[in-house]
């Protein structure tokens, strides 16, 4: 059976801050450390999951996947958000539809591909201001796909980034 805390030898707050301040290499490096020490941590696989889910969504997808289901409801959410994540940036790279990744459903609104365009950039901004047009105009699409996105995004970039404050009250005037 999985941990589903960290081990009392490593502590997990540098990690927790680096990530909190963006600093996703440097949180990477400390838990990968930390999962040699306590390889049974599904809080740091779920924490390293989201450190790599910009720049290897594959990696993070399989380390979520792996990871137990965490009682803890943000550290759930963060892994529901990283697979979110990691499913949407394999559309949208080159390891998408055409390299036996996931494939879009049909029709896809221009504001979709664009938001998955800018994903693919770390542009979060562009990304974040198209997914709501989609939010807006064709909710349904992707099975509520660009909420979906939102949420993620708001998740795994934390309440502090820019585009989360910017972003997150005209997502919610958008939901009603």
């Amino acid at each position: 059976m999985r941990s589903s805390t960290s081990s009392p030898a490593r502590s997990l707050s540098g990690p927790r801050e680096a990530l909190s301040e963006g600093h996703f290499d440097t949180a990477a490096s400390l838990l990968r450390e930390a999962l040699n020490d306590d390889p049974g941590s599904d809080e740091a696989q779920i924490m390293l999951a989201r450190a790599l889910v910009f720049e290897e969504p594959r990696e993070a997808a399989a380390l979520s996947d792996e990871a137990g289901d965490p009682a803890d409801a943000t550290l759930r959410q963060t892994k529901e958000s990283v697979q979110t994540v990691a499913r949407l940036l394999t559309l949208s790279g080159e390891d998408g539809p055409a390299g036996g990744g996931p494939a879009l459903p049909e029709g896809p609104p221009h504001d979709y591909l664009r938001a998955l365009d800018a994903l693919s950039r770390k542009d979060f901004d562009a990304a974040l201001e198209h997914f709501i047009t989609v939010v807006r105009e064709h909710r349904d699409y992707d099975d509520d796909g660009a909420r979906k996105a939102c949420v993620a995004l708001f998740t795994l970039l934390g309440s502090e980034h820019a585009a989360t404050q910017k972003h997150r009250p005209v997502f919610d005037r958008a939901l009603y």
